[in-house]
């Protein structure tokens, strides 16, 4: 009987140890924390996690690709009041009868803005967004003139008096100036906006 009981207490050990191991191989493991999970666990010592990049804004929306290209600084340049955004709707207010040419060609959105010269002289800033350089560059010929010059810019531009109108990419812009110091500002202010469009 004692040697009986002396395999049983070394053969329980035995078992109880095979009986863990095979059960807990079977058993699903612990879910680990996502970064979205991870974000709202307990230990607040961890540094921020980057959301994926479906939940960052859409770039191709129109108001955002014109915000950018406002947003820093332009030396020499400021803007005077914050952007004005006109739709199809708007845009026959802004420009009146204009308006159906710019529709028929693709019209997405303008950006309007008041800006001057740090020495506060003033001018506008018009971006049309034509949604193709077709559009864009549709624009630009249909508002052509004889007294103009050609200006390097974008993909063409030309100047006239107290005023440059250029085309790159998707858009149409028309500087216009409100006097002789910020027309000889204009050529410049051209070249800043086509490197950020």
């Amino acid at each position: 009987m004692r040697h009986l009981l002396l395999a049983i207490l070394v053969a329980l050990p035995t078992a109880l140890i095979t009986f863990i191991l095979t059960r807990g191989a079977s058993c699903p493991r612990t879910p680990t924390l996502t970064l979205e999970q991870n974000s709202t666990a307990d230990n607040q010592d961890q540094p921020p996690v980057v959301k994926p990049q479906s939940a960052l804004p859409n770039t191709n929306d129109p108001i955002i690709a014109f915000k950018a290209i406002f947003t820093n600084p332009f030396e020499g340049f400021k803007l005077k009041e914050e952007l004005v955004f006109y739709d199809d709707k708007g845009l026959f207010d802004y420009i009146d009868g204009a308006a159906p040419v710019y529709i028929k060609n693709g019209f997405v959105r303008l950006a309007a803005a008041e800006m001057a010269t740090s020495d506060d002289h003033e001018f506008t800033c018009d971006v049309y967004n034509m949604g193709s350089n077709n559009g864009a560059k549709a624009i630009y010929d249909t508002e052509g003139s004889a007294q103009t010059t050609p200006v390097k810019v974008g993909d063409a531009g030309r100047s006239a008096k107290m005023s440059l109108v250029f085309y790159y990419k998707v858009y149409y812009l028309k500087l216009t100036a409100f006097d002789a110091q910020a027309e000889s500002k204009l050529p410049a202010l051209a070249q800043i906006l086509a490197q950020r469009l």
